[in-house]
């Protein structure tokens, strides 16, 4: 060192001064010769440098994180809020109905009784997809999203599939074309029927009457494609690359006021994605929309 301190010591150690800490430490050999005051000088000016590099990266790593917490701030609220929404109408339809069968049990026909009935399963079940899509986000978002691959009859899933939602489908004009033989496919059979369901019900909420739904199943070399195809309004081309975006729910204005939180296909493409599986959607050439996905017909 240059100083009467350590006059022994073999480096030159001069620290980093940032805004509000100290940043680090730079060390200069003094072997062969001493620190003259114009080598200090140039010294001191690059270690003056390097303080306000880092500084500016540790602001831009901190604004960073600032953005993010606004963001996934700005996100809870969104689902907060869409959620309470989407709770508050079924869950008046159920009390509405339960509340008529209690008060007038014994002046109400029983076919009114079973109409009622019949509105309070339905809801239920509306219910019951809308904790299982919020359950499958939050287990995508913490990583916990554990696919089970088994080799599964195509068919047997999609028959489970619309078991779940045969309430919905009353008035749905159904074809299903899968191949004549058995197709297996390796997949977690559980989550494949929640990305069906999630689209099966995203055709049912978007077409307004005489709704049409096709389902089809085929070989493509190494992967078996799936499609659902409906014969609603078709996607706007300007919401084509945003569908699968979480919280997307389309048109502003619907029909129908249970439409959902915009959770169904985004959870959709992570199932898929999981699976090494891709999923789109396109236009039909006359009327609807196909949401098609693949899967690889083994691990």
């Amino acid at each position: 060192s240059s100083t009467d301190t350590l006059p022994g010591a073999k480096g030159f150690y001069i620290p980093i001064i940032g805004i509000n800490e100290t940043l680090g430490v730079v060390g200069v050999s003094c072997l062969s010769e001493k620190i003259d005051n114009e080598d200090m000088i140039l010294i001191e000016a690059v270690i003056a440098q390097m303080a306000i590099s880092i500084d500016r990266e540790i602001l831009a790593e901190e604004q960073k994180e600032v953005s993010l917490e606004i963001e996934s701030e700005r996100l809870r609220s969104n689902l907060l809020r869409a959620i309470s929404h989407d709770l508050r109408t079924p869950l008046a339809g159920i009390s509405g109905a339960i509340s008529t069968i209690i008060k007038n049990k014994n002046l109400i026909d029983e076919e009114v009784v079973d109409d009622l009935l019949n509105g309070v399963f339905e809801d239920t079940q509306w219910l019951i997809r809308l904790v299982e899509n919020l359950l499958s986000m939050t287990r995508i978002d913490e990583g916990r999203l554990e696919v089970k691959k088994n080799p599964e009859i195509v068919e047997e899933v999609i028959s489970e599939s619309l078991s779940h939602i045969k309430k919905r489908m009353k008035d749905v004009e159904l074809k299903i074309d899968i191949p004549d033989k058995i197709l297996f496919v390796d997949m977690d059979a559980k989550l494949i029927e929640q990305v069906l369901i999630n689209l099966i019900d995203n055709a049912i909420k978007y077409c307004k009457t005489e709704c049409k739904i096709n389902i089809k199943v085929y070989e493509e070399e190494e992967y078996v494609a799936f499609e659902v195809i409906d014969n609603g309004p078709g996607i706007c081309e300007e919401f084509i690359d945003s569908v699968f975006d979480r919280f997307f729910t389309g048109e502003i204005n619907h029909s129908d006021s249970r439409k959902g939180v915009g959770l169904g296909l985004s959870i959709c493409k992570s199932i898929i994605t999981a699976h090494k599986g891709t999923i789109e959607v396109k236009n039909n050439e006359l009327k609807g929309a196909t949401f098609k996905f693949i899967l690889p017909k083994e691990n």
